[in-house]
């Protein structure tokens, strides 16, 4: 819709807006993505420095080990040589042992023949013979045997020595030494991992100190992974840096496509969501369309054709659809009808259709204002069935040193100078209704006690209206001369018409009727005012207090009204049901729903005299 209309607290979700709190969004990502690429790459070139270190140490600790294992094996089958003549010693020591048992037996059986009976010694001639020559075999192979125990134990002494200087051999030690050292240097890198700033997996290698051939071919896969990992980063800080230019040069059109592909809800006028090519093609789940009874039938089907549900709301007893004059001529040039032009579809609907009941509601309980305006209200519009929840009866006065009551009418018909004056330009204005607004606002932001309700009063808490444009320049001017308490804007944002207050509220509500004059009652005087629908909407914006000022009298006494063809009232254009209201007001405020009060005496209070 008109973007010069929008209040100023939603600008900030105009899809410019939008598209430009994106675009520094992305703006922030790209420089932030950049920060993190560039520390990313800095910690794989690190990481491929220390990697090219570390496969320098494994190819070197690989080679030693090969050396070492090519030692130690030439060392391993020495001592395996070693180990089989050892074993043949154990056997020489243990056949001569044999033999010394079977030469000593021999001896001894010699010695003791010897020295036995003659008898005995010719009975063992042959035998000890025998023994005699056994002894002298025994002695010759004991010899030879034992003279090969002595060279292989010479042998085996000499090679132990051997394998002994082969162990401590400098090169070997060396070797030893280099390798050991190799092993510190490596063990404090038993596992590499890069953690990324960006977006990426981390990486890891394990050290196998115990499987060098694998751990060469694993870190050679974690280089590989480390590379790829920086030609992708690369690829994606080009991506991006392309994408920067792409959004710095088609930046609506692009952040218009990711805002509507992303967003869940979309507000926008009826007509403006049509006519909006950011939103012309786009189809919705539900409309949910506020205020549907301002809402004319040509205006309102643009949304609903637009969306599979439709959910309506509003209050067609309210500010009803305002007819563009131009249309409203050509229709009456034309002939043609204008009853949908002056009737909400909204409207239309609940009185002119039959709708399903399942497919219409009525929302019968209000939580914004004090029940004693919400009864009257109840009465006039909604037939007795508009009900306040209970913290919303019996409420004091926001202002107890100004006003006794939630609900407050100062009368001004006991002032002469209390009449309307004509702009030159169209319009009314009234002098003496602007005077009182501005007494009361000084009282509650220039008084001594400016402690009046429970929680002080800002200008975003009070609201003042008057159904016409010139009585609002008028306040405005009067405020911004003699308030100067308060800013311009916060006096902008305080005052406004009736139409534009619609779906708004505040704690305070101040109502300039501004309408008086001296034409006779018969006749058309207030115009457009007489549009009860308009005061609904004046007199419900409150939460706390409504203060109405106007020419009671003169407001409750209008006779005119508007026929049809056949002589009935038409609804909504008689000043006589207007009036009709005003009294029924009147009475029940005197009656004891609010306050009642001449505004001479008002203004006597509140200057203390």
């Amino acid at each position: 819709g008109n973007e010069n209309k929008v209040q100023e607290e939603v600008k900030c979700f105009l899809p410019e807006q939008r598209d430009r709190a994106l675009f520094e969004k992305y703006q922030e990502t790209f420089r932030q993505n950049r920060i993190n690429f560039k520390k990313d790459l800095a910690k794989l070139e690190s990481m491929e420095e220390l990697i090219h270190t570390l496969t320098g140490y494994l190819t070197e600790c690989e080679s030693i080990e090969k050396t070492l294992n090519q030692i130690y094996s030439v060392i391993a089958l020495e001592m395996k040589k070693q180990r089989a003549l050892y074993l043949s010693i154990l056997s020489l020591e243990q056949e001569l042992n044999e033999m010394i048992e079977a030469i000593s037996k021999k001896k001894i059986y010699l010695e003791e023949t010897a020295k036995s009976h003659i008898i005995s010694r010719t009975l063992r001639f042959i035998y000890t013979v025998g023994v005699k020559r056994d002894l002298s075999k025994l002695k010759s192979t004991f010899q030879k045997s034992h003279s090969d125990y002595i060279n292989q134990v010479k042998l085996y002494n000499e090679q132990s020595v051997t394998i002994m200087n082969s162990l401590k051999n400098p090169e070997l030690l060396s070797f030893k030494n280099k390798y050991r050292q190799l092993l510190e240097k490596l063990a404090p890198y038993n596992q590499l991992k890069v953690e990324f700033d960006s977006p990426y997996s981390a990486i890891t290698y394990n050290m196998r100190i115990n499987q060098l051939s694998r751990s060469i071919m694993e870190l050679d896969d974690f280089r590989t992974k480390c590379s790829n990992a920086k030609v992708n980063i690369k690829k994606a800080s080009s991506a991006i840096s392309e994408w920067e230019t792409s959004l710095k040069d088609k930046r609506n059109e692009i952040m218009t496509n990711i805002l509507i592909e992303s967003a869940n809800v979309v507000g926008a006028t009826c007509i403006g969501i049509n006519t909006n090519r950011k939103f012309s093609k786009v189809d919705f789940d539900v409309a949910i369309i506020d205020e549907a009874g301002q809402i004319q039938v040509h205006n309102i089907i643009v949304p609903m054709t637009r969306a599979r549900k439709n959910l309506l709301l509003g209050d067609y007893l309210q500010i009803p659809p305002i007819v563009n004059d131009k249309v409203a001529e050509l229709c009456q040039l034309d002939g043609v009808p204008m009853d949908l032009l002056e009737m909400s579809f909204f409207e239309y609907l609940f009185t002119k259709t039959r709708l399903p009941e399942e497919n219409k509601t009525k929302l019968k309980w209000q939580f914004r204002m004090p029940a004693e305006i919400a009864d009257i209200i109840s009465h006039q519009f909604y037939s007795d069935e508009y009900f306040s929840i209970d913290n919303k009866k019996n409420l004091k006065s926001l202002c107890p040193n100004l006003f006794s009551r939630p609900l407050v009418v100062i009368d001004t018909g006991d002032f002469g100078r209390r009449r309307e004056t004509p702009h030159k330009e169209g319009g009314y204005f009234n002098f003496y209704e602007a005077e009182i607004v501005l007494m009361i606002l000084k009282r509650i932001f220039e008084g001594k006690d400016l402690a009046l309700s429970k929680d002080k009063l800002s200008p975003n808490d009070i609201g003042v209206i008057s159904p016409y444009k010139k009585q609002v320049q008028h306040i405005k001017k009067m405020l911004k001369s003699k308030l100067t308490t308060l800013s311009p804007e916060e006096i902008d944002g305080m005052v406004a018409t009736l139409d534009s207050f619609q779906g708004q509220e505040r704690k305070m509500i101040i109502y300039s009727s501004t309408r008086s004059n001296t034409k006779p009652s018969d006749s058309r005087r207030i115009g457009f005012l007489s549009e009860l629908r308009r005061l609904n909407v004046a007199f419900t914006r409150c939460q706390e207090q409504l203060v109405i000022i106007g020419d009671m009298d003169f407001l409750s006494s209008c006779e005119y009204e508007e026929k049809d063809e056949e002589g009935q009232p038409l609804p909504n254009k008689s000043e006589k049901e207007f009036s009709q209201f005003i009294k029924h007001l009147v009475d029940q405020v005197k009656a004891g729903a609010g306050q009642f009060i001449d505004s001479r005496e008002f203004l006597k209070q509140i200057s203390g005299e």
